[in-house]
């Protein structure tokens, strides 16, 4: 398998189990839609959502390292950025 499928994959898991959280959260087992706090679930969906859209920046993405130490540099808000300027409009992306 190829490495950008993987992160795909992984990213697709990750929104995966947020949405399945969420249902849990605000939808009835006889499907209506209700509005209630869902504490530590919701932070974990939201957790689970930003991770997804991490994972996606990183397809095709060629990290840089820090000259000093070789740590990876993440950009994430840099990357987050660009993939959203791809597929939104401009008044969205900022």
């Amino acid at each position: 398998m190829s490495p950008e499928l993987e992160l795909f994959l992984k990213a697709c898991s990750h929104y995966h189990s947020a949405r399945a959280l969420e249902k849990q959260i605000y939808i009835r087992p006889d499907g209506k839609l209700v509005s209630m706090h869902g504490g530590n679930k919701t932070e974990i969906a939201t957790t689970l959502y930003l991770s997804a859209l991490e994972v996606v920046t990183l397809i095709g993405f060629t990290e840089d390292k820090c000259d000093s130490c070789g740590q990876p540099k993440f950009q994430i808000s840099r990357r987050v950025k660009e993939l959203t300027s791809r597929y939104l409009p401009s008044y969205l992306v900022k």
